[in-house]
Order: structure tokens, then sequence, then C-alpha cells
């Protein structure tokens, strides 16, 4: 039997530890509603959405990558991270410690899906518009847009 293989959308020769903004988005395994609902285009967090948006300032506390903004969606999550200095920690090693310290904390394995969807922000109208499509997240939602 082949292996199946993913799609690449990784920029070619680029170096993805280097200090930037970075648009994320990881989705709960099975695509699982695990962080509440939308309702009235707001998105009501329950007990692991509300334990998951207190953690998620504290997590990269080291000083070499910070969440800028987020939106946490009922089976997945947006978020802007700027990797502060170039070499500090690559996009790949700061997705799998997130994704390690918010299961280890909410307690629910498996809690994401392997993967996970980047972009390489590269000017201030690309952060602005990544940054308002994860405030409006919810209401984007809703309609399916």
């Amino acid at each position: 039997m082949s292996e199946v293989r993913r799609k690449e959308h990784r920029l070619k020769y680029y170096d993805y530890s280097k200090s930037n903004y970075y648009f994320i988005t990881i989705n709960t395994h099975d695509k699982k509603d695990i962080f509440g609902i939308i309702e009235k285009d707001k998105m009501i967090l329950n007990d692991a959405g509300n334990k998951l948006n207190e953690l998620i300032p504290t997590i990269f506390d080291n000083g070499k990558a910070e969440i800028v903004v987020f939106q946490i969606m009922p089976n997945h999550i947006h978020f802007i991270l700027e990797i502060k200095k170039d070499g500090a920690i690559k996009l790949s090693s700061a997705i799998g410690y997130f994704k390690s310290i918010a299961t280890k904390e909410l307690k629910i394995k498996p809690l994401w899906t392997r993967g996970y969807y980047d972009r390489v922000i590269r000017d201030e109208k690309e952060y602005n518009n990544e940054y308002n499509y994860i405030v409006n997240n919810p209401y984007r939602d809703k309609y399916k847009w």
C-alpha cells in the first residue's frame, strides 16, 4: 500500500527559525469540538477552552517566541506566533512545544492532529489581514465563508 504524501505548503529555501510573524492553525484530533461552541457570533469556551485560554499567554515564557493574538474555536485554534530572535527556535519546534504543553495541561489525549498549517507573514498588510481573520473567526465560522 502506498503512503499518502502531504501537499507541501512551505516556502522553499525559507529559514523557519528566522525572526518573524507566522500565522498558525492547529486542528483538534478528528476535528472534535473540544473547546466550546459558537453562540450568537461569539466563541463560548467550556472548561477545556477556558483552561487553554489561561495557558496560552504562559506557554512561551522563555523569550524565544510569543503568541501575539489567538482565537480558540470549537475544534481548532488560530494564532500569530512571533519568533523573537533569528535561530532562537524553529517554527516546528515551537509548535511541537505548544502542542505538548497544552496536551499535558488539559489532560486530553489525543488532543491535536499530527500536523498544522502555517503561513509566513511577509508584511504589515498581511499581518493586519491575518490579525483581523483571527479576531473575527467566530463570526466567519457561523456563515462558513
